[in-house]
């Protein structure tokens, strides 16, 4: 049952983007200041298509503190009770939380990993996966503000009669086809892979040019 009509969980991976690749393959690191700054983007998005409620998993670091405080008159959060703090069983206890909550969907900030770990424990709800880990096959590197307007337009999408403009894949944006679970998807054949990949480039370009101006 759902605790509202446009409800949406986050999960930030406060470990991703920082593992012993930084150190032996000169990878990048992700800081947690950048993935508070793109969920002060990804506020502004879901606020701006009407998304009101939102929980998210707690971290030590309590990265989602300058959105929540920003965006406190538009969105209402909800920060999630686990037992443990930037674990791996923290990210599972809120992913089986949010799956019993019945969101609309829920938006991941990590990696492969991270996105598989949670797609395991959500079992009808779309997933929106934002990269912020190291050579991703699966999480793309898009803009807080673009995946907040992506989330909420689908939000607000007739979903019993297909979808008119926004699909979620993942984070798949794809017009007119029904929405893939993460889990399927991973079962498609590299060639399908790379050309939903093709598709959602050009219809994050489409959403730019129309809501990024």
């Amino acid at each position: 049952m759902k605790v509202n009509n446009k409800t949406v969980g986050i999960i930030v991976n406060p470990n991703s983007g920082k593992d012993i690749r930084r150190l032996v393959s000169s990878a990048f690191v992700v800081p947690q200041q950048y993935k508070s700054n793109e969920l002060i983007k990804l506020y502004e998005g879901l606020s701006s298509q009407g998304v009101n409620k939102v929980f998210i998993m707690p971290d030590f670091s309590d990265v989602s503190k300058r959105a929540r405080e920003k965006y406190s008159n538009l969105v209402d959060t909800e920060i999630l009770k686990t037992r443990n703090l930037d674990d791996e069983s923290t990210t599972i206890e809120s992913a089986k939380q949010m799956n019993n909550l019945g969101l609309d969907c829920v938006i991941i900030f990590g990696g492969d990993g991270t996105a598989r770990l949670v797609a395991n424990y959500i079992n009808h709800t779309p997933i929106l996966a934002i990269s912020t880990g190291t050579n991703n096959l699966f999480p793309e590197n898009i803009d807080g503000t673009i995946a907040g307007i992506a989330v909420g337009k689908f939000i607000n999408s007739e979903k019993t009669n297909g979808f008119s403009n926004l699909l979620l894949l993942g984070f798949y944006l794809i017009s007119d086809e029904l929405v893939v679970n993460f889990k399927t998807l991973l079962l498609k054949r590299f060639e399908h892979l790379k050309e939903l990949v093709r598709k959602l480039k050009e219809a994050v370009i489409i959403i730019q040019k129309n809501y990024c101006r």
